[in-house]
């Protein structure tokens, strides 16, 4: 390939990645609730539905499972979320959107496959 088309191919993919951040972005900014949390394929017996989420078009959030809360600051990089808690480091999940008001994240604690389905409230 030439250089002008290298270049040109780089404009497209970046533009089209740009695109994909927004639109997840879009979708994930509001109020969310567990539903359901599975774990490597299982139904856990994990309250879900003390799970709760909040994301704010400034690009803050806020958290809560239980009695434990967090909140600070999210970006989005196609299908990963990144969440740093006031204080903390960088953490990482892998979203879905499985239509306008349903989120999954795709999480791997210490190597165990964990997914939690959340609904729009």
């Amino acid at each position: 390939m030439s250089k002008v088309s290298n270049f040109l191919m780089i404009i497209f993919l970046s533009i089209i990645f740009t695109h994909c951040t927004n639109e997840n972005k879009a979708q994930l900014l509001g109020e969310w609730q567990g539903l359901s949390w599975v774990v490597e394929g299982q139904q856990s017996s994990r309250n879900a539905e003390a799970v709760q989420f909040s994301f704010l078009e400034n690009g803050e959030y806020s958290g809560s499972w239980g009695d434990k809360t967090e909140k600070g600051v999210f970006s989005l990089d196609a299908d990963k979320l990144y969440t740093t808690e006031e204080g903390k480091l960088k953490k990482m999940v892998k979203i879905e959107f499985t239509g306008s008001d349903t989120l999954v994240f795709h999480m791997n604690r210490m190597g165990t496959e964990e997914q939690l389905i959340l609904v729009r409230k």
